[in-house]
């Protein structure tokens, strides 16, 4: 029996933008510095939509405010969406981690 459930081929970052966003559309308590570990679900057509941010991937996840402000992040970042061979294009889990430079 065979599993579609595991991807043949997972997603890969094709392209990111390293646009700069506005210190006002940040989350008030975050510092320079800071790592942020992001749950994505990558779709068929390549875009990410994020599901979680962590500041540790064993911490609760930070709350909307984070996420919102991932999501502008990687709102221009294209992906290769993951395949299963003979099936084509599937959505799939994703995760990267940012390093926030400045405040």
């Amino acid at each position: 029996m065979e599993d579609h459930n595991i991807n043949d081929n997972p997603s890969q970052l094709i392209s990111a933008s390293s646009e700069t966003i506005s210190r006002d559309l940040a989350p008030a308590n975050l510092e320079p510095g800071t790592h942020l570990h992001v749950r994505l679900i990558i779709k068929t057509n390549g875009r990410a939509e994020v599901t979680l941010v962590f500041k540790h991937a064993e911490d609760q996840p930070l709350g909307p405010d984070y996420q919102q402000f991932a999501q502008r992040i990687i709102n221009n970042w294209q992906f290769s969406p993951a395949s299963n061979d003979g099936f084509g294009p599937v959505r799939s889990n994703h995760t990267v981690e940012l390093r926030i430079d400045s405040p």
